[in-house]
């Protein structure tokens, strides 16, 4: 009796034995498997890594020289808003009474608006060639290698 236990301890030991041999056999197959699938995945990734780099840089530029634009507008429009304001000052220090310095304030109205509209206008040319700028970055190769992602990984 004790040697068909030992029998029987044996077989199942021997069993249980090849499915682990088994097991890390299959273990080991399929770890390689995601690993060099990994690997060709971490490859494809050079080309939308790449296109991402240079149109963030191409942003970048883009954005800096418009920026540079309006803060040059800003000190434009300040120092005319100054001027304006200096000009103003005196003529009314050089009014003898109060319908003279009416006056000479409403003359100066339309040159005011003027350079306002003036300001927009040149804002406006700023915020256009930014756009037409970052509409020249090709951002076609970025969906092409998307594509080409999307087709290689399915969901």
């Amino acid at each position: 009796m004790i040697t068909q236990m030992q029998d029987f301890v044996a077989e199942q030991t021997a069993v249980l034995q090849d499915q682990m041999d088994k097991i890390r056999k299959e273990s080991v197959e399929t770890v390689r498997e995601a690993v060099v699938g990994s690997a060709e995945n971490l490859k494809a990734l050079k080309s939308p890594v790449r296109t991402i780099a240079r149109s963030t840089v191409k942003v970048t530029t883009v954005s800096q020289t418009a920026v540079a634009s309006l803060i040059e507008l800003q000190s434009d429009m300040l120092t005319s808003a100054i001027s304006d304001a200096a000009l103003r000052l005196e003529r009314a220090s050089r009014a003898d009474n109060i319908i003279e310095l009416v006056r000479e304030q409403v003359e100066m109205l339309p040159a005011t608006r003027a350079r306002i509209v003036e300001d927009a206008q040149r804002a406006v040319t700023i915020f256009k060639h930014a756009g037409r700028d970052l509409r020249a970055s090709p951002p076609t190769s970025m969906s092409a290698s998307s594509r080409r992602q999307k087709r290689r990984f399915p969901k």
